[in-house]
């Protein structure tokens, strides 16, 4: 950033003169100037949070005087669908009316030793002491009102706010996790509390800003940093939360906000994600590839001498990865060798290694891994074993046993209608380490004839987790196209 003389052209019809006296700095404001905004013009005057009053004003503008104190907002065109249907945030013109630097006709607002420079950011450009607005996005305030303070509702707050009042429009008595505790996020925080969210959670890794939000109304916050937040926010509500509001952009923080939604559950996205680092993507079926994999390995499955389980999911004990540790130190292992192979990650895994080498198995703690390497380890393992107190639906189950892993695993939400106790699987009810151990005998006691029976039948029951299956009831049962 530099700090230069440039001359601030004087206001057209339907223009304002405004005399900058304070501004806001949003996060928007640096991804711009770092070049990270593919739309992004050079040289530019940034700033888009300005506040400020009224110095000129340009012909046909009457909603407005010298002298007036201000807000500065956004521009929009007030012309297209989306501004006659009253959401001018969504207009169709934004990008050239607010990011491009020039007027619509294509005209500059600034210069510097006479070349027309990138200004009208935002339609305001509000790092300078002068910007040149439309009557549009200026918006007047009470002159007793502390206009040193006001200038960040042009975006950050009402951004946060409006998100969770308008756009999310959450009930009364709803619960809503927020993600990042900056600027937007606590203003998120504040429109809940105009809502009456009945569960408000913040995430955030600052110490102050958690402090902060606990004062101005969150219910809980959690340090993401030191603890596994998916799980933290299950123990708040097993369920899931009603909603979801993600400041951050940040990839893996949006997968956990998708992961942690309750039945019909909404995600509110204001972040600017990297784009080296795009969107999660969750591939929740089973594809043709997939299936073809799983019948040959389903056929091909013998009885050996080294029985191999999986788990697979988040490693903390609201997974029961202690339950499975606990049991496993009172398995009989004089006859038969184990491998058990845990999938995944948390802040307690190294607490749960350090047990594992206590118990003489050999028990592999991978990591977090890819679609195949997954893959390859249910082809390796005779049984999945996921005492978990709630999960919202079994993905890794249908998985596991499109690739002939018997599932062992708890009596939780809609588990029991696809596995039946002692029929295709074992349900861990009450979920203890006595009863997981207990399921595991059971397990192990299987002969061979009746573990191909159960893999052939969850083979086919797992057609239920595939891309076709899916679609199928979409379009037949649910918009009922082919009736």
């Amino acid at each position: 950033l530099e700090i230069v003389e440039i001359d601030v052209a004087p206001p057209r019809k339907g223009e304002v003169l405004i005399r900058v006296t304070h501004t806001g700095v949003c996060h928007t404001d640096a991804y711009t100037l770092e070049g990270s905004d593919p739309e992004g013009v050079f040289p530019v005057v940034l700033g888009h949070e300005g506040a400020g009053i009224v110095e000129k004003i340009g012909t046909k503008v009457t909603s407005l005087a010298v002298g007036d104190h201000v807000v500065l907002s956004f521009v929009s065109c007030r012309q297209c669908a989306r501004c006659t249907s009253d959401s001018p945030a969504y207009c169709e013109n934004f990008v050239p009316l607010n990011i491009l630097g020039v007027r619509a006709d294509g005209s500059h607002t600034a210069k510097s030793q006479d070349t027309g420079i990138s200004a009208h950011f935002f339609g305001q450009s509000s790092f300078a002491t002068y910007a040149l607005t439309s009557e549009s996005n200026t918006i007047k305030v009470d002159k007793d009102l502390p206009i040193e303070l006001l200038g960040p509702l042009g975006c950050g707050i009402q951004t946060g706010a409006g998100s969770v009042i308008k756009a999310m429009a959450c009930e009364e008595g709803s619960s809503l996790v927020i993600f990042g505790g900056g600027s937007v996020g606590l203003s998120a925080l504040l429109g809940a509390m105009v809502q009456k969210c009945s569960t408000i959670i913040l995430v955030e890794p600052m110490e102050s800003r958690r402090q902060l939000a606990l004062s101005l109304g969150a219910t809980h916050v959690i340090d993401p940093s030191t603890e596994d937040t998916e799980a933290a926010i299950r123990d708040i509500s097993e369920a899931g939360v009603n909603y979801g509001f993600d400041t951050t952009g940040i990839s893996t923080v949006i997968e956990t906000a998708i992961k942690i939604l309750a039945p019909r559950g909404q995600l509110g996205l204001v972040g600017t994600v990297n784009p080296e680092s795009p969107l999660p993507s969750f591939d929740a079926c089973l594809d043709q590839n997939d299936r073809k994999l799983g019948r040959n390995l389903v056929a091909a499955k013998k009885l050996k001498k080294i029985v191999e389980f999986c788990f697979v999911g988040a490693l903390n004990k609201h997974k029961g990865v202690d339950k499975i540790l606990e049991a496993l130190k009172c398995l009989d292992t004089k006859d038969i060798k184990y491998i058990f192979h845990f999938v995944g990650d948390g802040p307690q895994r190294i607490d749960f290694e350090k047990t594992a080498k206590l118990l003489r198995l050999e028990i592999i703690f991978h990591g977090f891994l890819a679609k195949d390497a997954i893959s390859n380890i249910y082809s390796r393992c005779d049984f999945i074993i996921l005492p978990s107190k709630s999960e919202g639906f079994p993905k890794v189950i249908g998985e596991a046993m499109n690739f002939g892993c018997i599932p062992i695993v708890s009596d939780v939400s809609c588990i029991s209608q696809y596995i039946q106790d002692g029929i295709n699987g074992f349900l861990i009810k009450p979920i203890t380490s006595k009863e997981i151990l207990k399921k595991i005998n059971l397990a192990l006691n299987l002969t061979y004839s009746e573990r191909l029976k159960i893999k052939k039948y969850n083979f086919e029951l797992a057609d239920k987790f595939t891309y076709n299956y899916y679609n199928h009831r979409i379009i037949d049962e649910i918009f009922e196209i082919n009736k």
